[in-house]
């Protein structure tokens, strides 16, 4: 028993020596946890790839025929998590099986006018300026600056068909096909 108690005394010794320094009843630090977010823009899915205007001329005269509605597809799904700059470029409807410069009086070529909206407070819009022969001879674009993020849906319409030069102009017949491009870029100037 004496022996017991001898090793109790010398274990319980041991163990008041490893507190006579103080002990704390709880300690604790501080972290901190970083990550980073890139500047992004998605422009999302069209819900479809091509307008199809129908008819352009007026069987009676064979001029433009005036466009019934107002033609266009949506972007859905698109968003930037900072400002961003939005940029609308069109090129006018060209016949496409017709080769050479069309005769007097005769255009292969029908201007437009490209709006998309959605993005940011007013539309963006860019008018097609294409001549006769459906050349252009100068750059154009419209474009809209946001300095906030955005997400949302983009609308592309388009309105204001006409023939180039002055006067009604008769269309030569064939298909006609133009492009519409929407760029959606981040703009370094935003936020946040």
């Amino acid at each position: 028993m004496e022996r017991k108690l001898l090793t109790l005394a010398v274990v319980c010794s041991v163990l008041a020596g490893l507190c006579a320094v103080p002990c704390a009843a709880s300690d604790s630090a501080t972290l901190t946890v970083k990550g980073t977010v890139g500047s992004a823009c998605h422009l999302g899915d069209l819900s479809s790839s091509q307008i199809d205007v129908g008819q352009l001329s007026n069987n009676t005269d064979g001029t433009l025929a005036a466009i019934s509605g107002t033609p266009g597809t949506t972007i859905t799904g698109s968003w930037c998590n900072t400002g961003s700059k939005i940029t609308v470029v069109a090129s006018p409807l060209v016949a496409l099986g017709f080769a050479g410069a069309p005769p007097s009086g005769f255009t292969k070529a029908v201007n437009y006018t490209a709006s998309a909206s959605g993005w940011g407070s007013a539309a963006v819009s860019d008018t097609t300026l294409g001549d006769s022969s459906g050349a252009e001879s100068t750059s154009h674009s419209g474009s809209q600056t946001l300095n906030d993020p955005e997400a949302n849906a983009i609308t592309v319409n388009l309105a204001a068909f006409s023939t180039p030069s002055s006067g009604d102009r008769l269309l030569a017949d064939g298909d006609y096909e133009g492009t519409i491009t929407v760029t959606l870029a981040t703009n370094a100037a935003g936020s946040p």
